[in-house]
């Protein structure tokens, strides 16, 4: 890969508020008020106590397509607000 100077840097996004969020929700939790008790839960266990939006997963994408990031290769760049750390 060094010498295609291709550099190869996962991101992870942890639960993030898209349409698909409500599609996980009901799969975990039955009844009406599924994709509120899915959001509570996720709040009580992620540190930063919310969801991640596209833009911020873009962010980092962007981050890593850019020359800021030349000398990255190999970093797993978790946006799961915090929740990995713990």
């Amino acid at each position: 890969m060094r010498d295609r100077g291709i550099r190869v840097n996962p991101v992870s996004p942890g639960a993030t508020d898209t349409p698909g969020i409500d599609t996980v929700a009901r799969m975990l939790f039955e009844g009406p008020d599924a994709e509120q008790e899915f959001e509570d839960y996720q709040r009580s266990i992620v540190p930063m106590g919310r969801y991640g939006t596209p833009e911020e997963v873009a962010n980092a994408v962007l981050f890593l397509a850019s020359d800021l990031s030349s000398f990255t290769t190999g970093a797993d760049i978790p946006v799961d607000g915090g929740i990995n750390q713990i």
